[in-house]
């Protein structure tokens, strides 16, 4: 991705570091904004996903259990 056209003129090394303004900050008016968003997704009806007759659909207690990538740039790889 970094190496694509549209991104020629990014400094990936102050992206990183967090020392980058970001070229557009929306106004909410709460945590809740939608605003921003197309009425297309956020009028979509939202699956209730628990299924009260099989415990394996209730949300995990850790949203990121099954969550597994390793940055290979990381240092940090064990």
């Amino acid at each position: 991705m970094k190496s694509h056209p549209f991104f020629a003129d990014v400094d990936w090394a102050k992206v990183e570091k967090k020392e980058l303004q970001p070229p557009f900050v929306p106004k909410l008016a709460d945590d809740g904004d939608t605003s921003s968003f197309d009425a297309a997704f956020t009028s979509e009806a939202i699956p209730d996903p628990i299924d009260s007759e099989d415990p394996s659909s209730f949300p995990s207690p850790d949203p990121f259990a099954s969550f597994d990538w390793v940055n290979p740039n990381s240092p940090h790889l064990w």
